[in-house]
């Protein structure tokens, strides 16, 4: 039985449990972040919390996918929402968060932005997603496969006890875009998923559903929101899904390259194909063994009948000799009767 196999987001690194014995496989750091000039943030732009997914801008990918331009919702005045909708972002963060930093803007480059840095160069900020894509416990590991995502979830000491969302998409065939309509496995791999009940002023890892993912594949953006609305009670989806675009009233937004981590937990999951045929070759051998114990057994088993059919042969045999034998002794005594019965009588006629 395997342990689950993950990716961890902010260290590199990758984890395996597979006969009770934890490996643990870092891998090289990510290419440093390339900022990209992008037009200043209009001042009316409302301040909120924006992602930093590529907006009408190079997606960044490597081949076959490097001339991709990115078409993901991020400005406010986005014109690549297919719904019409402002670029994805919360309004109000200070009850619920993903990790525990944040910045608020007026968009990805916004020259006051508070933290003075730009939002289009990636991991501005974007510390909520801890560990995955996680590979599920299998012996047998199919491409696509099962995973799973974990992220941070913060709330403050003060926050209400309401429900919250998780929504997560990826660009899975790397269009540029999250859109379920135009790739062979849906992108937004986690609607509206509902959070356990979280405790205010804690810090909670919140593990999301499993999706179906293309393990080894490009590096892909990744978009996900936390907040107390649905988003399908928010944008109008359709066949698409969620394309990133919308204005949620209260929590974050985050967008992650995940490059290393998609790379990490396919050498992850191969190293669990390859133990998996190990031991499925082990217990072949085992198999062939037992087997071949058994026939030995079975062989001893019959020639012990074998033994014992002989030996009731022989019994049965001396057992007839025995009457046999008894039978000749009874006609001998019979016989010696009528001999000794006719010297008497011959000794009777003499006499007379």
């Amino acid at each position: 039985m395997f342990g689950t196999l993950c990716a961890n987001r902010t260290r590199r690194w990758a984890a395996g449990i597979a006969g009770g014995l934890l490996t643990l496989a870092v891998s090289a750091q990510a290419q440093p972040d390339v900022a990209f000039p992008y037009p200043a943030a209009i001042p009316t732009t409302p301040l909120a919390d924006y992602g930093d997914a590529p907006d009408n801008y190079p997606a960044r990918y490597t081949p076959p996918f490097d001339t991709v331009l990115g078409r993901f919702p991020t400005h406010h005045a986005t014109s690549n929402s297919l719904y019409g909708l402002p670029g994805g972002h919360a309004v109000r963060t200070r009850f619920e968060q993903l990790g525990t930093l944040i910045s608020r803007e007026r968009g990805p480059v916004d020259p006051g932005d508070p933290d003075t840095i730009e939002n289009f160069v990636d991991d501005d900020f974007d510390d909520g997603l801890v560990g995955g894509p996680c590979v599920g416990g299998v012996a047998v590991l199919a491409n696509p496969t099962s995973v799973t995502l974990t992220f941070e979830v913060t709330l403050s000491a003060d926050a209400p006890v309401v429900d919250r969302y998780l929504n997560v998409a990826i660009d899975i065939n790397h269009d540029g875009r999250w859109d379920d309509s135009t790739g062979p496995l849906p992108e937004w791999v986690v609607p509206d998923f509902l959070l356990p009940p979280l405790t205010p002023g804690t810090t909670t890892l919140v593990t999301t559903p499993p999706f179906y993912l293309p393990l080894g594949m490009s590096p892909a953006w990744l978009r996900v929101a936390l907040t107390r609305e649905r988003v399908v009670d928010i944008v109008p989806v359709d066949a698409t899904g969620w394309d990133g675009s919308g204005r949620f009233q209260y929590g974050e937004v985050e967008d992650h390259l995940i490059a290393t981590e998609l790379l990490a937990a396919a050498s992850a999951a191969a190293q669990a194909s390859a133990t998996a045929s190990a031991s499925a070759s082990a217990f072949a051998v085992a198999v062939a063994s037992a087997n071949a114990n058994a026939t030995a057994i079975a062989a001893a088993c019959a020639q012990a009948d074998a033994f014992a059919f002989a030996i009731a042969n022989s019994c049965a045999a001396a057992s007839a000799s025995a009457t046999a034998a008894a039978a000749a002794e009874a006609n001998a005594s019979a016989s010696a009767t009528a001999a000794a019965s006719a010297c008497a009588a011959s000794s009777s006629w003499a006499a007379a």
